[in-house]
């Protein structure tokens, strides 16, 4: 499970509204909503003058009225990271990439009832309930989960009559991805979590799907053990590098 394939799916299980190829870097923007869907990813080898590129870069996302933003997975792009560093990129949202081979058939039971459908705008609305962060994106979001990206299918588990967890699995030929996990704070700590990815990994392998793989905030320590559990382990580092807007 190297770092370039699972950037490479990552791109190919989480959508964007508009991609840009600038000499083996994808350039993606969809208004704003979710780094990925907002960021350069430096996935091919290159023949432009780097500081060029960045320039140009930078001309991309202006027009966009979006702030300049590459990830980076770190076993990939040491060089790049430091140079851009030097241009004065800030850090932000340290992140881990997780994995876990779904031949195995070691997926855990889920501990409560999971439901697995297909979108729906009420699905959509009761994940922006759930994560209040996003509840001022679900119009972007909307057209995210219902791209021509990847097949995706959706989670959720119910308590007191509302949904209290969701997630979604995103695949693309052997390779899924686990992506809009949250619970509602009310319930957390009762292994809804841990009940979603379970059920999302069993309808994975149904799926063909070998490989799974998420990403996490590496400061999130509850959610970092609850997927341990589900047995993901570290593939690798990943963090942002953002140009900061001139005020």
């Amino acid at each position: 499970m190297d770092a370039l394939t699972l950037e490479e799916y990552t791109c190919r299980t989480w959508p964007t509204l508009e991609t840009v190829e600038l000499d083996g870097w994808l350039l993606r923007f969809a208004e704003g909503v979710t780094g990925r869907s907002n960021a350069v990813y430096p996935l091919y080898p290159s023949k432009r003058d780097t500081p060029e590129k960045i320039a140009q870069v930078e001309t991309h996302y202006q027009r966009r009225n979006l702030p300049p933003n590459f990830k980076l997975a770190v076993p990939l792009h040491q060089t790049l990271d430091a140079l851009l560093d030097q241009h004065g990129y800030e850090l932000y949202n340290r992140s881990l990439v997780m994995a876990r081979p779904l031949t195995n058939g070691d997926i855990p039971e889920p501990a409560h009832p999971v439901t697995i459908e297909a979108f729906s705008e009420v699905w959509l609305a009761d994940y922006g309930r759930i994560n209040a962060a996003r509840a001022a994106q679900l119009p972007v979001m909307g057209q995210l989960l219902t791209a021509p990206v990847g097949q995706r299918v959706y989670a959720s588990v119910w308590a007191d009559g509302q949904r209290m967890a969701v997630g979604v699995l995103s695949w693309a030929r052997a390779y899924g991805g686990l992506y809009c996990m949250a619970t509602d704070p009310a319930y957390r700590g009762q292994g809804m979590a841990r009940s979603v990815a379970a059920a999302l990994l069993t309808e994975a392998v149904q799926r063909g799907v070998k490989t799974a793989f998420l990403q996490v905030e590496a400061q999130n320590q509850p959610a970092l053990a609850a997927y341990r559990r589900s047995g993901f382990t570290d593939a690798y580092p990943y963090h942002y590098r953002r140009k900061p807007v001139e005020r």
